[in-house]
This record gives C-alpha cells, sequence and structure tokens, in this order.
C-alpha cells in the first residue's frame, strides 16, 4: 500500500493567480495599506512555499511587522477574498488528466490519498471545491502546520497512518508536485518524488532536484501511470 501526496497549485489546479490576488486584498482590508497594485509584491516568490512564509515575505515587502502571520483576523479576511476570488477567475481549471487520474487512484486498492500544499487546510479545500476534488483527499499537511515544507510532509505521513490505519514507511510514499521545493521536501522524510512540468518550473529543472522521476503532465501518454503501477507492484 502507497500513500500518494499531490501538491495542489500546479499540480491539481492552474489557479489564475487567484491565492495572490486575495492575499493581496487581505492586506489592504485588514492593515490598510496598498496592496493590490503594489509593484514591491510582485518580488515576493509563492511557488513550493507556505502560507505562512509568503504572508511573512509580503508583510516585510509592505514594511509591515506581524507576529503571527496566521492571525485569525487575517486569515478570516483572506479565506473571504479567495471565495470571491473563486468565482470570478476564469482560467481557473485542473491540470491535464487530473479528474480521471484521481478516479483511478481512488478506486485502486493499492493506493490511499492525500494532500501535501503550502496552502491553509481551509484555502485549499475552497480552491479544490470547484472541481469536486475535496472528497478524494481525507487527509493532508496544509500551511499551518509549519514554515518549512518538509515539515507538511512529515504532517501528511502521520495524518496518513492515523486515518488510514497503516503504518507506512518512507518508501511507500510518493510526493507529487511541480516545484523543486516539493521534490526536496519528499525526499527529506526518504520519499519517492515526482516532479511534474504544469505548474511553476520548467521540466529541465524540475530534473535537477534529482527526485525519483520528472513528468510533462500526469496523462498517461507522458508515462506517469506506468512509472507509478512499478512502484505499486
Amino acid at each position: 500500500m502507497h500513500l500518494v501526496l499531490f501538491d495542489i497549485d500546479g499540480t491539481l489546479i492552474k489557479g489564475g493567480g487567484m491565492g495572490g490576488r486575495a492575499l493581496r486584498q487581505a492586506f489592504e482590508e485588514v492593515f490598510s495599506v496598498s496592496a493590490v497594485e503594489n509593484s514591491d509584491l510582485d518580488k515576493v516568490h509563492f511557488g513550493g512555499r507556505t502560507d505562512p512564509a509568503i504572508i511573512t515575505d509580503m508583510a516585510t515587502a509592505l514594511n509591515l511587522q506581524i507576529e503571527d502571520p496566521l492571525h485569525p483576523t487575517f486569515v478570516e479576511a483572506f479565506l473571504r477574498h479567495l471565495r470571491s476570488n473563486v468565482d470570478t477567475t476564469p482560467e481557473l481549471k485542473t491540470c491535464p488528466y487530473i479528474p480521471e487520474l484521481l478516479q483511478s487512484l481512488h478506486h485502486d486498492p493499492r493506493v490511499c490519498l492525500g494532500l501535501i500544499t503550502g496552502n491553509m487546510e481551509p484555502g485549499a479545500r475552497i480552491k479544490l471545491d470547484p472541481f469536486e476534488l475535496n472528497p478524494f483527499f481525507p487527509i493532508g499537511g496544509f500551511g499551518e502546520d509549519g514554515f518549512e515544507r518538509h515539515l507538511l510532509v512529515g504532517a501528511a505521513i502521520e495524518r496518513g497512518r492515523n486515518h488510514y490505519d497503516i503504518g507506512f514507511d518512507p518508501e511507500e510514499v510518493v510526493v507529487i508536485g511541480d516545484t523543486q521545493n516539493d521534490i526536496k521536501a519528499g525526499r527529506a522524510h526518504g520519499c519517492l518524488t515526482v516532479g511534474v512540468a504544469t505548474g511553476w518550473v520548467e521540466e529541465e529543472n524540475l530534473q535537477q532536484a534529482n527526485g525519483s522521476a520528472v513528468f510533462k503532465d500526469l496523462s498517461p501518454e507522458n508515462g506517469f501511470a506506468s512509472w507509478l503501477n512499478e512502484q505499486l507492484s
């Protein structure tokens, strides 16, 4: 039995920048600063990072001092704006073959599914809800679990063990993401790691992270299904 953990942004879905827009709107609302059109925030890197780290960097760029990047007032505003952006982002879509892949894995008795994402869990669920993907993922590692991405992998594995009542060894865990940080976080725990070039990073750059495998996307014609089947055998 293997635990297969999916990143969200750039791996399961393409969000059209809705998360970043919602964060800018939350900063404007909560701190009364000019954030929506602030070019200084363009320098903040999002790919493969956690919400607490991104929020901290955005605050620094806005010359704000914040003790808790996940303060309830800010989080409430962010989630409210994120829901609104879901409804107004025409570019929002799943990455190639994702609905079909998840259906297949859901019915595979050798596979248990989970998330590994820097999003806070409520934000992750908001992003997946339009595509009805949340039921595939009863557990995961989320932005609340730590600043560094490898902490999220550890949290996801522990939740997977508890939820599925299976003592997954590290080599029985597959971490799938679209950045080098996803691969590095999985490798830190001895997991199998898959890079997929549907998001933030080019395929050749993902190769440099020395993961277990890299694919153009997760559709069968690009080899992911065959590779995964070999790991599950």
